[in-house]
């Protein structure tokens, strides 16, 4: 019996053997299937890497600028701009002649706050003599649509000779050559 328990144990095991054979034989997917898979995963990668080299293009942080040619520029812009309202003006018709200027530079809000710095409403004149120092460098450059630089700038005004210094913290677009936001800070200076 124990024979017959055993061969009846053999065919089981060799029919589930036989029918896992034909399973396995009618599931295996067909040629053009595994093509139609192989097709999209291909597409689906190259979308993928447009959408990774679009999105790289976009970003602040890429090289379609050269970043030192842009900060030489826009230092040199905004140091004529700064000795220019506070120093280099000393009539109206010099400041109105060159308004658009520095407005294009610096914004018309910036221009307008260095313009009330070198300009006296109460006397009507141009209380600045002379720029004795701008100093501008950048501090934070990862963004080139809202570069972070500093400005300090110091004057000398009116009959006493008084220096006065203002330090500017100001987000600037490199790509645009504009000035985006700005900080004023008033600094003290000793007087001789």
């Amino acid at each position: 019996m124990s024979s017959r328990k055993n061969n009846l144990i053999t065919y089981i095991i060799w029919l589930l053997v036989l029918i896992m054979c034909v399973m396995a034989i009618l599931l295996k997917p067909s040629n053009s299937m595994k093509n139609a898979v192989l097709t999209e995963l291909s597409d689906t990668n190259t979308q993928i890497e447009k959408q990774k080299n679009n999105v790289e293009n976009k970003s602040p942080l890429s090289n379609d600028i050269d970043l030192e040619k842009e900060e030489k520029t826009a230092i040199e812009r905004l140091k004529s701009a700064f000795t220019g309202l506070l120093g280099g003006i000393h009539s109206n018709q010099e400041y109105v002649a060159q308004k658009n200027k520095y407005q294009s530079i610096l914004g018309k809000e910036l221009e307008r706050t260095l313009y009330s710095h070198g300009y006296n409403n109460e006397s009507d004149v141009w209380s600045v003599k002379r720029n004795e120092a701008t100093i501008i460098g950048f501090s934070d450059v990862s963004n080139k649509n809202k570069a972070k630089l500093c400005v300090i700038t110091i004057y000398t005004q009116g009959k006493l000779d008084t220096k006065i210094s203002y330090m500017y913290n100001i987000d600037y677009d490199l790509k645009n050559q504009r000035v985006l936001d700005y900080s004023e800070q008033s600094l003290d200076v000793q007087n001789n």
